[in-house]
């Protein structure tokens, strides 16, 4: 084969490469153009008429047991609806709507901080981690109460941000739907078929927002949100089962060396 026929076999392949890409390109905008993009639409005016009636009338809604980690929290209030999409803040096309965020807030009524108290460096540093994953201001000191180096104690501000974001995958022909602290701190990721979305699925959601149904999460948890709890619980497990070895270990040390010492001096005074 000639040089020639080298540089236009290259070239072939370049040209079939680039209009494979191209097609790909036209293939996902269509997809989003087409299915997607009218969804993404529905969803923001829907919420957006949403939080504007919600700021208006200021309907209260009382969280009386909010977190499973804090069961002494105290009740939490829902509050401050806003609702944001990209390029908020400047021209939104609302034909090209990518990603949509409603936020609001559960703040504390009377009293404003709850204080948490950890008897060991390991619980501490868990709960550093558990606060700062999920964006809750706090402030921290030495546990003055406990024996054990590292023990903190936590003043956590009750105002906890709340966010459901949806995204729009056009490689998917889905949309995503990312739930933050809504319930119990927990994080869930929710594959919508943008087929299933109508005003009835939309009241269902906003229903379920509002704290008056809680059907519209009984849906399968994506498997790797799925993975990644199983491997967080494994982790915590661990790491407790760790903690308490090294306590009965110290223990036992301990007991021994009294015994030591007892022996020792009945020695002397016998």
């Amino acid at each position: 084969m000639g040089l020639l026929d080298n540089l236009k076999e290259q070239a072939d392949q370049d040209i079939s490469k680039q209009l494979d890409t191209e097609l790909s390109k036209e293939n996902t905008e269509y997809v989003f153009d087409v299915l997607i993009a009218p969804k993404m639409k529905q969803i923001y005016f829907y919420f957006k008429e949403f939080t504007q009636h919600l700021n208006v009338i200021k309907q209260t809604i009382k969280i009386p047991a909010y977190s499973k980690q804090f069961p002494n929290m105290g009740e939490l209030s829902q509050v401050e609806y806003k609702i944001s999409s990209d390029g908020s803040g400047g021209v939104v096309d609302h034909d090209k709507i990518q990603t949509i965020q409603l936020r609001y807030r559960y703040k504390g009524l009377a009293v404003k901080e709850y204080v948490h108290h950890t008897d060991s460096k390991l619980e501490a540093d868990q709960i550093t981690d558990f606060l700062t994953s999920r964006k809750i201001s706090y402030a921290s000191a030495n546990n003055l109460a406990s024996k054990n180096n590292g023990a903190l104690t936590f003043y956590i501000t009750k105002d906890i941000p709340v966010v459901f974001k949806f995204t729009g995958n056009p490689e998917t022909s889905k949309i995503l739907l990312n739930i933050k602290n809504h319930e119990n701190f927990e994080e869930r990721i929710l594959t919508i078929n943008p087929v299933d979305i109508d005003e009835a699925y939309l009241d269902k959601l906003a229903r379920y927002i509002l704290r008056k149904d809680s059907d519209f999460l009984n849906i399968d948890i994506d498997d790797q949100v799925r993975i990644q709890i199983r491997q967080r619980m494994e982790t915590e497990k661990k790491a407790k089962q760790a903690e308490k070895e090294a306590e009965e270990k110290a223990k036992t040390e301990n007991e021994t060396e009294e015994k030591s010492g007892k022996s020792f001096f009945s020695k002397l005074f016998k």
